[in-house]
């Protein structure tokens, strides 16, 4: 149940679900929507993006570039902070806070084609030397996510990927994601609450992975 203000989308039944401030009947009102799939695309190189904010948005931020910094950004309500694509390398994301909204904050299983499937970061396609630390995502599907499902062998892996210092609540999935192709992931020092599981890998078919001091509360599974 949406709060007031908010919204829920449920890609399974291809619905929008609106809950006006005012809680009057969104079917009487004027929208408008957005089609572009990102609020910003970064597509530099050695760039720093520091302090925006962004309401109701997507995705806030879409990373092909190289060397770049994002630092102290916020976004709330978004479906994602951070996406990855192809070429992205040797990028940082720090000190930023995202809140997936009120859609989010149950974890209680439902069928796969209804999960929003919203993530503060999601890093796939071959994202090299990243970094995220100094976070503080809450309210999302899964909180940090590198999913490469099937793509070991087609020089598509992740590697170098280092998540540390992070605090990842209230995810009614993984806390932090790394399933499929991964090569030297490092998950270190966040303190991860309220969620399915703090740690999926599964499986991790490439590997290796670090998974060492973290602290974790309230949670349905460990790790699976």
């Amino acid at each position: 149940t949406a709060e007031n203000g908010g919204f829920c989308y449920l890609p399974g039944q291809q619905k929008l679900y609106v809950r006006l401030v005012d809680e009057g009947d969104p079917n009487t009102r004027e929208m408008h929507v957005s089609t572009s799939p990102s609020a910003l695309r970064v597509t530099g190189s050695y760039l720093e993006i520091k302090g925006l904010s962004f309401k109701w948005v997507s995705r806030a931020f879409t990373l092909t570039g190289t060397s770049c910094v994002i630092d102290g950004c916020r976004a709330t309500p978004v479906h994602f902070l951070v996406r990855t694509a192809t070429g992205s390398a040797g990028n940082i994301v720090r000190n930023c806070e995202a809140d997936g909204g009120p859609g989010y904050s149950t974890y209680m299983r439902r069928t796969y084609n209804d999960w929003p499937h919203g993530r503060a970061i999601f890093f796939e396609d071959n994202a090299v030397s990243f970094e995220a630390y100094g976070n503080r995502f809450t309210r999302f599907t899964e909180g940090i996510s590198g999913f490469t499902y099937g793509k070991q062998g087609q020089a598509r892996v992740n590697c170098n990927v280092d998540i540390h210092d992070n605090e990842i609540s209230y995810c009614y999935d993984d806390l932090t994601e790394i399933d499929g192709a991964g090569v030297n992931y490092g998950v270190w020092g966040n303190y991860l609450h309220h969620g399915y599981s703090a740690f999926s890998l599964a499986p991790l078919k490439t590997g290796p992975a670090y998974i060492f001091k973290n602290r974790i509360a309230h949670l349905y599974w460990m790790r699976r």
